[in-house]
């Protein structure tokens, strides 16, 4: 008979060895650079007026972690004048991430439910212009509002912060988490352009580019790297890391990618609505849901091992030759096929063979 101290042992040797695959293969998101953290009351930083200038066009773009929820907003940039307003914030208690602007006529709100996960890196982008408010998640559209007049209402007085709400006084209690390579734009970025970004580290000289905090600076880490001088000032405890992913890292050297493509039918149709799975061995790693025209986009941080891409349509399937992912962008093209195969000897009147 097995000692229960050794049967306890082995239960849980047992345990680790059946979920030692998965482990393995789970890879958090990481964003290029440094980190800023804003844990304690009253830490954030405090950005120069005038960044939006009256511009209807802009885009904003963060990478986000929550380290919990909290009764309270957590705002990831809040600019504000005289009750003339736009924030990227989560609702109070929840991960749900509102896109919000009010040039003091009402809320213009577009809302992502579910959208942050706690502990997890998420890239959010948020654009206003003339095309409306669109807001991203991993370069994924997941809301809009059809309001059209942007930033215009932010002018060269207007100030804003990173972490807390403005003007000071209202609300001292900072976004629970970090912030990573915060960009703002002077344009209103495209998808296309957004996904071609998301998982570099700009140098500041891109064009188009308004303003860029990452942190970077040992003497000032709220230097705007870009030309601008739209230089933050860092209060309270706020305070520059390295970015980190999570303890657990798959094997091999891990790198950010991304994947795009289109899924196509037999006749070269592209097909809506399916989900697209990338898989290693047998382990499902990410999902992404193919759009109206077909496309479909995947970020997720990846090793050096081989990885596949399947898709399933009643009996028709798809799937990608099993390879390595290449850092920054992949183009994986899918064509979903009939999977019925016929068998055997096509034969005459005669029964002879034809």
């Amino acid at each position: 008979m097995i000692p229960r101290l050794t049967r306890s042992l082995l239960l849980r040797l047992l345990t680790i060895l059946l979920f030692l695959p998965s482990l393995l293969s789970a890879q958090t998101l990481e964003p290029p650079g440094r980190s800023l953290v804003l844990v304690e009351k009253g830490s954030f930083v405090e950005l120069p007026p005038g960044l939006f200038d009256e511009r209807t066009e802009g885009t904003v773009e963060a990478w986000v972690k929550l380290n919990g929820l909290q009764k309270h907003f957590q705002r990831i940039i809040t600019c504000d004048k005289g009750g003339r307003h736009f924030t990227l914030t989560t609702d109070r208690g929840t991960n749900t991430l509102w896109f919000l602007i009010d040039p003091k006529d009402g809320w213009k709100n577009a809302i992502a439910k579910d959208a942050l996960k706690v502990g997890e890196w998420t890239h959010v982008a948020a654009v206003a212009g003339s095309g409306g408010m669109h807001l991203y998640l991993n370069g994924t559209e997941v809301a809009t509002h059809p309001y059209t007049d942007g930033f215009k209402h932010l002018d060269k007085e207007t100030t804003g912060r990173l972490g807390q709400m403005t003007p000071g006084g209202a609300d001292d209690s900072p976004l629970d988490g970090e912030l990573a390579e915060v960009r703002v734009w002077k344009t209103a970025r495209t998808l296309e352009q957004i996904r071609e970004n998301i998982a570099k580290k700009l140098t500041g000289m891109e064009e188009g580019l308004a303003a860029l905090w990452n942190f970077d600076d040992p003497a000032n880490p709220g230097r705007d790297a870009s030309p601008n001088h739209h230089d933050g000032k860092l209060i309270g405890n706020a305070h520059a890391v390295a970015a980190e992913s999570s303890p657990v890292t798959a094997p091999g050297n891990a790198s950010m990618v991304t994947i795009s493509g289109v899924l196509t039918d037999g006749a070269g149709k592209p097909v809506p609505g399916i989900e697209v799975q990338l898989m290693q061995d047998a382990r499902k790693i990410s999902t992404a849901k193919s759009g109206a025209d077909g496309s479909y986009f995947l970020l997720v941080a990846a090793n050096d091992q081989p990885y596949r891409l399947a898709a399933v349509l009643d009996k028709a399937e798809a799937a990608s030759a099993e390879t390595p992912l290449a850092p920054g962008p992949n183009k994986i093209d899918l064509q979903l096929r009939d999977t019925l195969r016929m068998s055997g000897l096509v034969a005459g009147a005669n029964d002879q063979p034809r």
